[in-house]
């Protein structure tokens, strides 16, 4: 029983997403039990996300992941990095690896595929998370074009799942207003600060 909480097995689950390419279920499970063993404010879970973090380099075979449609996937996978986001040390370093893959899956407007809200949900907390720790996730999102995403998803409020998106969403956008160096990118862009704060 205790295997399952130990760091070694984030070695193994590391090594099923890098090996699962075909395998959707597979990936979901071993993204799911990463979710899971790195979840919460107890130290265990900052443990298991650093190991995850710094020693298994997770990151990157998440993000070759991270580019499926699939929807059972994208809740396992963003949400293990809700939780990567939370504990990391490095969060510029995060913002640069992660910011731009996160944006393309929000959607821009109702023509746009969009996941499910709790992967959005998911999302702008993993962005929340690292604007709150700095600027650069917060300049990031400005320069992939992520603004008009965040205004969208804030005004979308069609029906309860839609609402914790858009609530999501007006936190981040608050959060970023904080950065007063960033204003000029926001206006430049179309934006006051009643967007980011109303």
């Amino acid at each position: 029983m205790e295997w399952l909480w130990h760091p070694q097995i984030v070695h193994l689950y590391n090594r099923l997403l890098q090996q699962c390419e075909l395998n959707r279920h597979t990936t979901e499970a071993a993204a799911g039990a990463l979710q899971n063993i790195t979840a919460g404010d107890r130290r265990w879970a900052a443990v298991m996300s650093q190991v995850a973090l710094e020693q298994e380099r997770i990151l990157n075979p998440v993000l070759d992941r991270l580019r499926t449609a699939d929807h059972s996937q994208l809740r396992s996978l963003t949400g293990l990095i809700r939780n990567l986001s939370r504990h990391a040390k490095n969060k510029d370093e995060m913002s640069t690896k992660l910011v731009s893959h996160l944006l393309e899956k929000l959607p821009g407007d109702s023509n746009d595929k969009s996941p499910p809200s709790e992967v959005i949900v998911n999302i702008i907390a993993v962005l929340n998370n690292l604007t709150v720790a700095g600027p650069l996730a917060a300049r990031d999102i400005v320069y992939f074009n992520g603004l008009s995403k965040l205004m969208y998803i804030k005004r979308n409020r069609d029906g309860p799942d839609s609402e914790k998106a858009s609530r999501a969403a007006s936190s981040l956008l608050t959060n970023m207003w904080q950065y007063s160096k960033l204003h000029r990118d926001y206006k430049s862009k179309g934006y006051r600060k009643e967007d980011f704060l109303s």
